[in-house]
């Protein structure tokens, strides 16, 4: 089921909502929509009956058990939001009417819960509402059922499929759900395949891509790759749950905030402008993306700020200058010999601050861990040996749906930036940088977090008008359709951000924690702070750790096949240098 059901209430994983068209205003001032905030009584009012409806299907139809206080939708899908339609009539009297928009228009509870359930069931068969047409073949065959993703119930707390050593999860009570079981559809994927490579280590990596569509030779390849539908989702995703980011105070409008702003002079020797924050909810995305307000939790000083994304600044986009005697000074007090004078408590708060998330962003954590299973058909039709015991050891590697990879979370179809190979200067943008469409992130018993995907190049920027977005780049992949990288995590320089496009400083994240003890860094300070001086700590009101297991508005299930990308619009191939190929590896199918 594509629900998470938390101690507060219902979280929908899935939508047809993205990218729909919503209401917008003429220029009559007799009639208009006004956009309802989840707080207003109309929202609350349609989140507590669709939860209500909800929960008693899924208890009807699945193994869950809901208690009445979750018995309400935390949000609706994504996509979806709820208006408010007001009507002046001519004699002067005013009618309001309230209407969900998504895929559809509905106008009331009751009218979207068979949509609803459908969204929640991950069923193949037609959506039973008002508005959906029902085809004219509504039956799935047992071998296509067969084939479907098998996701188990969620609870508040993640729950591992397998006892994994290194996994993130603690305390996780036993459950009978079934593993993880992905089968990946056998007719999509070339019956036969060979296998090139210049490294002797075993290849990791599936044998096609799911961002790319297989191109007949029959159609021409220009068209082929123009012809997805799949809009890039970058613009929604610049900052998730659980990542660390530079919050500029001056756009807290917090005076209290504001006023620990201070400038460098000769008596501080150090500014303050902005202040390491990590978020812990994203407003829902509205029509207009200036709608989306994140909360952000000040580290050391735990003060919830709400802000808008102009407010915020990537973690690797932003490096403050402080003097090693001030941080000596702060983090190593009983070390050393401390001189006359005392530090301001804002700077050590702000240099305590800094320590922490410094600290956690030397990690990575791996997020919600399943298992991808090859589908027998395909593992039979392979020929060769070596492919075919490959694919069936796919199952043994734990697989996972999201990375913290330092202060960034990053998923499968994320976009994100390739350490340059064979480059002097790692801070000079090369003239045609190279990135990975994520496909799978995987943990390898051997060479430990490695991402597979396409490597794509990005070109001249085309138009130079209006907001930046990833279409208006020249990008093409940089290797023939039917191969496919295999990346280690540390070749990974981290995520793409439109509004910081040529951004090169890359994440150096090395040190495995679980996600519980990378958010207790930022909570309770380093080892090392508390060894060296008492902190006192300001009390959470919520707890950091729990918060940063979500994810955002994850995308559908890992072994679904995406459409051909339109930001994709030139194919040209490129020998990539096979000295790195230890490190990234490359693995071809052919039909």
């Amino acid at each position: 089921m594509n629900v998470v059901i938390t101690k507060i209430g219902i979280s929908i994983t899935n939508s047809d909502g993205v990218d729909s068209i919503q209401p917008t205003n003429g220029d009559l001032t007799s009639c208009y929509y006004r956009l309802i905030d989840n707080e207003e009584p109309e929202a609350t009012s349609w989140l507590k009956k669709l939860g209500q409806s909800l929960a008693q299907w899924l208890r009807e139809n699945g193994d869950y058990t809901i208690n009445e206080d979750q018995e309400k939708l935390l949000n609706f899908p994504e996509g979806y939001f709820l208006y408010e339609y007001t009507n002046m009539n001519p004699d002067g009297t005013k009618s309001t009417d309230v209407y969900l928009f998504g895929a559809h228009k509905f106008r009331s509870p009751d009218e979207f819960a068979p949509h609803l359930k459908w969204l929640v069931s991950k069923e193949s068969h037609s959506c039973s509402c008002v508005y959906c047409p029902v085809p004219s073949n509504s039956k799935t065959s047992k071998a296509e059922d067969d084939k479907a993703v098998e996701l188990i119930p969620e609870t508040n707390e993640m729950i591992e499929i397998k006892p994994d050593p290194d996994n993130i999860m603690e305390n996780i009570p036993e459950t009978d759900t079934k593993p993880v079981k992905v089968e990946r559809n056998s007719s999509t994927i070339p019956t036969s395949s060979s296998r090139t490579s210049n490294s002797k280590q075993p290849v990791s990596t599936l044998s096609r891509s799911r961002m790319l569509n297989q191109i007949p030779s029959s159609e021409p390849l220009q068209h082929q790759i123009n012809a997805g539908e799949d809009r890039p989702k970058a613009k929604y995703a610049e900052y998730r749950t659980g990542e660390i980011v530079w919050v500029s105070l001056a756009k807290t409008t917090e005076p209290d905030l504001i006023a620990r702003v201070i400038q460098s002079n000769e008596e501080n020797g150090i500014s303050i402008e902005n202040w390491p924050g990590v978020i812990y909810s994203r407003g829902k995305v509205a029509p207009e993306v200036d709608k989306v307000k994140f909360t952000v939790k000040l580290v050391v000083l735990n003060i919830d700020v709400t802000l808008r994304r102009t407010g915020l600044i990537p973690w690797k986009a932003y490096s403050p200058e402080i003097p090693d005697s001030y941080f000596s000074r702060v983090i190593m007090a009983n070390q050393i010999d401390q001189p006359d004078g005392k530090i301001d408590e804002n700077i050590q708060d702000y240099i305590r601050a800094v320590h922490r998330a410094h600290e956690a962003v030397q990690t990575y954590s791996p997020m919600k861990s399943f298992k991808l299973v090859e589908s027998s058909t395909r593992i039979k039709a392979v020929q060769d040996p070596t492919e075919k015991e490959r694919l069936a050891d796919v199952k043994n590697y734990y697989h996972y749906e999201a990375l913290m990879y330092g202060a960034e979370m990053i998923r499968p179809g994320d976009l994100v930036r390739l350490v340059p190979e064979n480059q002097d200067n790692p801070e000079k943008e090369p003239e045609f940088p190279e990135f990975l469409e994520i496909r799978t992130i995987f943990k390898h018993p051997e060479k430990g977090m490695q991402l597979t995907g396409n490597i794509l190049q990005r070109g001249e920027l085309l138009n130079k008008t209006g907001p930046l977005k990833l279409e208006d780049y020249k990008w093409w992949i940089s290797h023939d359709l039917n191969e496919e990288y295999t990346i280690d995590l540390e070749d990974i320089a981290g995520r793409f951000y439109l509004m910081m496009p040529h951004l090169t400083v890359r994440t150096n994240a090395h040190t495995f924690k679980k996600l519980n003890d990378r958010m207790a860094i930022i909570e309770s300070g380093t080892d090392l702070e508390k060894s060296q001086v008492p902190v006192n700590v300001i009390p959470a009101k919520r707890t950091m750790a729990k918060l940063s297991t979500r994810i955002d508005n994850p995308s559908e299930s890992p072994s679904s096949v995406k459409k051909q990308k339109k930001y994709i619009v030139k194919f040209q191939p490129k020998k990539r240098n096979t000295d790195k190929l230890v490190k990234k590896v490359k693995t071809e199918t052919k039909s």
